[in-house]
């Protein structure tokens, strides 16, 4: 069984959309599916999309076959949808296993 990949927002019309066009035959829509389907967005738009909109895209992905796909760009800041969450922007190297980094120090 093929999933289809849908392609939602901005994406949908961006260069990268079209590289997914043709590598994944993902289609544009502006609709939600009723059935299975990749509904693919960039996450900023996701985050700066009103709040009705994200309910409506988060609530879309609780039937069985319905996944949400944020990609890159994310905006930075916080968002309520589906749970709190924030994005930042890193300044230097990534900051994994600070825990494990102070241990060794000892």
């Amino acid at each position: 069984m093929t999933v289809p990949v849908l392609l939602h927002g901005a994406l949908a019309a961006h260069r990268r959309g079209k590289i997914l066009r043709e590598a994944l035959s993902a289609e544009a829509t502006t609709t939600l599916p009723e059935s299975g389907a990749v509904i693919m967005a960039f996450a900023d738009g996701f985050q700066g999309a009103d709040e009705g909109e994200q309910v409506r895209l988060v609530e879309w992905t609780r039937a069985a076959g319905h996944l949400l796909l944020l990609v890159p760009p994310f905006a930075a800041g916080a968002c309520k949808h589906p749970v709190p969450w924030r994005a930042e922007r890193m300044e230097g190297g990534p900051r994994g296993g600070e825990g494990a980094r102070q241990g060794a120090r000892r």
